[in-house]
Formats: C-alpha cells, sequence, structure tokens
C-alpha cells in the first residue's frame, strides 16, 4: 500500500478539471443570461400584431408577357377540339393548325417561348415559359411534351 497520499500529480488534475468546469459554466451561464459578448439581441422588436399587419408582396407582372398569354389563349379559341371534355392545346398543335406563329419574348428576341392551353368548364387558361425570362406560375413542363 502507497502511503504517500495525495500527490502533485493528482492536484494538478484535479485543478485541471475544475478549472475548465469553471470556465464551461461561466460561458455557458454568461450566454444564458444575454451577457452582449456572446448573445446579439436584436435592433427591433417585432411584436406578434405587427407580424399580422403586414401585407402579401404582389408581383406585377410586365404587361409583354400578358399580352403574349392572352395571343396563346386567342389562337386556342378559335382552334377546334371536343369541348365537352377538358383539354390541353399545346402551342405546337396551334402552329401546326397555322392559328399562330413563333412566341418571340418581347425581352430578348432570341429567346423563343413555348406553352399551352388549358380549357376547363367554358374558360381558358394560357401558360406560357420564355427560357428563364418569364415562366406562368403552375407552368408544368410536362404538358408541352
Amino acid at each position: 500500500m502507497n502511503n504517500e497520499g495525495f500527490g502533485l500529480q493528482e492536484l494538478l488534475v484535479f485543478i485541471g478539471i475544475f478549472l475548465f468546469t469553471l470556465v464551461a459554466i461561466t460561458i455557458y451561464g454568461n450566454a444564458k443570461l444575454g451577457n452582449d459578448s456572446f448573445y446579439e439581441k436584436p435592433d427591433v422588436k417585432v411584436q406578434e400584431e405587427d407580424i399580422n399587419k403586414i401585407e402579401p408582396t404582389t408581383i406585377e407582372i410586365p404587361k409583354e408577357y400578358i399580352s403574349l398569354e392572352n395571343k396563346l389563349k386567342n389562337a386556342a379559341k378559335q382552334y377546334s377540339f371536343d369541348k365537352s371534355q377538358n383539354t390541353i392545346i399545346t402551342l405546337k398543335e396551334l402552329q401546326n393548325n397555322n392559328l399562330i406563329g413563333k412566341l418571340v419574348d418581347p425581352n430578348d428576341k432570341t429567346v423563343l417561348c413555348d406553352g399551352y392551353v388549358i380549357y376547363s368548364n367554358n374558360n381558358y387558361k394560357s401558360y406560357i415559359n420564355c427560357s428563364g425570362m418569364y415562366i406562368t406560375e403552375s407552368y408544368d413542363n410536362e404538358l408541352v411534351n
């Protein structure tokens, strides 16, 4: 049995563990209490009632693209098909029947647009895709192929 007792090596290990624990508790305590060196408070307080006052942003579609959608819709109205059921009329079908020409992006004449019209319940809804310049909301690429 060793009767030398608690040695210097054990004392240094104990002090190291104690100091490490003390530093960790200090850092955690400062962070939890909101000390500015560890936690940055926001500049503006947002109240719940303020969030409810925020109006949704509306995106204004350029009239040139609305004009292209209307041109496609008008060509589809001249197209002959069975109106007793819902139908998808592609731009290619309309072009093959000489009802419409090429749809060219009004902001970049080198970009050709693609599109289709959905006929449902005596209503025509046109969708166009001008290769990254403009795409009608809910446009589905699968419907034109």
